[in-house]
């Protein structure tokens, strides 16, 4: 077995190990589901868990016994469980933002009445007396 093959190993024994505490996670969320927050995200935990569970069993057994189609299989699934945790945590930050954006109505602003156009033939003292009344 090669050296690569043998930190392959240790690397998805490792993230084997680091499974067992996020699926134990998911099942504590399970039983404390006192919020919405917390109620749809206990299952999403679990999953995660088990799929970095299984995944870390392929490529520890595809690189301990060198099976090229295990590493395959492992190579392609971990990818998308990246790009897959990737967007949940995007998701996560852009959701507890405290200073996120929120949908406000617009504020009405006060109706300004429509500017008079004084004539020529009025005098000027009509335009200074008539200022504060309309």
């Amino acid at each position: 077995m090669g050296v690569s093959n043998n930190i392959t190993a240790v690397l998805n024994f490792i993230s084997l190990l680091c499974s067992i505490p996020i699926i134990s996670s998911g099942v504590w969320l399970a039983s404390k589901a006192d919020t919405a927050c917390v109620h749809w995200l206990r299952w999403p935990v679990v999953l995660a868990g088990v799929a970095v569970l299984l995944l870390s069993l392929a490529g520890f057994v595809g690189a301990y016994w060198n099976k090229s189609s295990l590493l395959a299989i492992y190579l392609l699934s971990m990818a998308a469980l990246i790009v897959t945790l990737l967007i949940l945590v995007v998701l996560a930050f852009v959701v507890s933002h405290p200073r996120r954006r929120r949908l406000r109505p617009r504020p009405q602003l006060p109706r300004v009445p429509p500017l008079r156009i004084l004539s020529v033939a009025e005098e000027p003292h009509h335009q200074f007396g008539e200022l504060g009344q309309n």
